[in-house]
């Protein structure tokens, strides 16, 4: 029983031993990915990051262009939000003043109702009055006339007396009605004012709710912006590792002096010219343009040596008043020499290092007079320029 617990320890234990050394390969694998690839790994890497950094540059031109609409947007709503907050002030304080001019109109009808009551009652009282009094009352004062002109004189009086009542009842009943009509009128004026400040406050409510969605999209722009440099600073720290161990590896590569003669192609994926040589034409053109995207690799054109390496700006789009931007040049004898221009400021060789055709010694930009990325490339014999394209036939 202790032999076969022994044994079954043991074959654990080997198990153990083998899973920590496949994962000890794994983890040396993945920490030492740059040192244990090719350079033709390394720059496929590297190609692969410069794509996906121009995918990313071409989303953060659309995303700041949306978030500079977005702002404008908001810009010329936040000014229609203030003018539809004046609207809704000035129609609240009209909806004021007509509930107002409703109310007075209302308490003049009810003192005129009132009056017209009082009125009805002192008519109600007297001719109670005069009921009571029976033959005293009217028929009594018209019995105590002294002569029959003072009979008529008496009737008279009763019957201006009646009249003049009837006329004040009028009066007072047609003063009434007009303010009623009046309070009526006021009352429909009111609801229309009330009904124009609901239509303004809703108005404000449709533009207060369209400015909190163009803040929020506002805000998910800012987030992908974020998201997006950030991508760009993640990648651009990567290629910055690539460039350093390629720079390792082209340091360690014996190089066998230049002839004078050219063998590789400057761009080996771009095998096209889009910009000829030109010398009888206005203006000259003492090279040819290769164009493709940035970051492209550039490799030596042959052997040779680093003679000149020349910097404009630190970024790869610069002034143009250094008219080659970045440029390098290399002597490959024999007075052969090629020069290299509108490269990226992310690496360039040293001055004075010695390079083997197809090696690689830049990458393109778009640095100094330029429209895009492009390599201008130029080769000179004896100093003078020459048609590169008469080369073209020995390189790779």
């Amino acid at each position: 029983m202790e032999v076969q617990t022994f044994r079954r320890l043991e074959r654990w234990m080997m198990v153990c031993v083998g899973v920590l050394a496949l994962a000890g390969l794994m983890v040396m694998g993945l920490a030492l990915p740059l040192n244990a690839a090719t350079a033709d790994e390394l720059n496929k890497r590297l190609q692969d990051i410069r794509n996906n950094q121009s995918s990313v540059s071409s989303e953060l031109t659309v995303v700041k262009s949306k978030i500079q609409g977005t702002e404008a947007e908001i810009e010329v709503l936040t000014a229609e939000i203030k003018e539809s907050e004046k609207l809704v002030a000035s129609k609240e304080k009209e909806h004021r003043e007509a509930v107002t001019k409703v109310d007075d109109a209302k308490k003049r009808v009810e003192a005129k109702q009132a009056e017209v009551a009082e009125r009805q009652s002192l008519m109600r009282v007297r001719a109670r009055a005069e009921y009571e009094e029976g033959k005293t009352g009217t028929l009594g004062m018209l019995l105590q006339a002294d002569s029959f002109s003072d009979l008529l004189s008496r009737v008279e009086y009763l019957k201006c007396l009646d009249n003049k009542d009837n006329e004040l009842l009028e009066d007072l009943q047609a003063r009434q009605k007009e303010l009623e009509e009046e309070q009526a009128n006021l009352t429909i004026q009111m609801k229309a004012a009330e009904a124009l400040k609901e239509e303004a406050i809703q108005a404000k409510n449709v533009l207060d709710q369209k400015n909190k969605d163009l803040a929020s999209s506002l805000n998910t722009y800012q987030g992908r912006l974020d998201e997006l440099n950030k991508q760009d600073k993640e990648m651009e720290a990567e290629a910055q590792r690539i460039y350093a161990q390629l720079q390792t590896q082209s340091s360690q590569v014996t190089v066998t002096p230049g002839n004078g003669t050219l063998t590789h192609w400057p761009v080996p994926t771009q095998q096209s010219v889009y910009s000829g040589y030109r010398t009888a034409a206005r203006p000259n053109h003492n090279g040819i343009d290769i164009s493709t995207y940035l970051g492209t690799r550039i490799v030596a054109a042959g052997n040779g040596r680093v003679i000149l390496v020349r910097r404009c700006g630190h970024k790869d789009y610069c002034s143009a008043a250094c008219s080659y931007g970045n440029y390098i040049i290399i002597d490959h004898g024999n007075g052969l020499t090629t020069l290299y221009a509108h490269l990226r400021d992310a690496y360039l060789p040293a001055n004075g290092a010695d390079v083997q055709g197809g090696q690689l010694v830049a990458y393109m930009g778009s640095t100094g007079n330029s429209t895009g990325p492009h390599l201008h490339f130029e080769v000179r014999k004896n100093g003078i320029h020459v048609n590169p394209m008469n080369y073209r036939s020995q390189m790779k």
